[in-house]
């Protein structure tokens, strides 16, 4: 039962991580896109 815990706590915070990453390299694209146009 820890165990489990700790990995869902492991995901939540890998997921997390993951969204902001994803997030900042979305902004960064778009940015690098407007900037041609």
């Amino acid at each position: 039962m820890y165990e489990l815990n700790l990995t869902l706590e492991q995901y939540n915070l890998l997921m997390s991580l993951c969204g902001i990453l994803c997030g900042f390299l979305l902004s960064m694209f778009l940015f690098l896109v407007l900037s041609k146009f």
